[in-house]
Formats: structure tokens, sequence, C-alpha cells
């Protein structure tokens, strides 16, 4: 184990626990080096979209395998303040507007 993660005592006894690990075995510095190669990335528009998508799957992860609060939500909710203000609206015209222009451009090759 490694991280930030591989310091919570609870969820290390408990993967020891309910998991059937003998051991578990944690460096004497995990440290949490990712976050200082994840943090740069979201700050280029090239690579936000990326950065944001690895951030949620660790963070959805630690949800799911340690139940450990709120913590990754927020870490989730404030991963957003890197993108543009109307990002959900960009999202749904990317996906629900396309439809609607393909069908004007199918209304008007017909109309020809």
């Amino acid at each position: 184990m490694a991280g930030g993660v591989a310091l919570n005592c609870v969820a290390n006894g408990r993967l020891q626990r309910e998991a059937g690990f003998e051991e578990i075995f944690v460096p004497s510095a995990p440290g949490d080096a990712g976050g200082a190669i994840g943090a740069p990335l979201l700050l280029f528009r090239r690579t936000r979209v990326y950065a944001a998508i690895a951030y949620a799957g660790f963070h959805l992860s630690n949800h799911f395998l340690f139940e450990i609060g709120i913590f990754p939500w927020l870490t989730m909710a404030g991963t957003m303040m890197f993108f543009d203000p109307d990002w959900p609206r960009q999202v749904w015209r990317r996906m629900w507007g396309g439809i609607g222009r393909m069908a004007t451009a199918a209304e008007k090759t017909a109309d020809v």
C-alpha cells in the first residue's frame, strides 16, 4: 500500500480482518506524490478531463472500499473548480446538442 490512504489505521485493520491478509506492508513515508502530478494536470485544458477522471476513480474507490465519509465527495466537488463555470451546459450540448443539429441537417436535405 502507498499514499496517504496507507496511513489510515482503521482501513488497514479492516483490510487485515475482512480481506484475510496476514500482513500489510506500509512504507515508513508513503507520501502522496500523485497529488503533485495530478494537481498541475488540472491547470491545463488539454489534460483537465483526464486528471478529473483519474481523481474521480481514485476517490470513488476510496469511498466504496474504505467508507471514509464525505471526504471523497468533497474532493471531487473541489476538482470541478478547475473547469469553466458553464461546464454542465457544455457537456449537455455535446451529448444532446449534436442530435438536434443532425435532425436539422436531415430536414434541410429533405427539402432540397
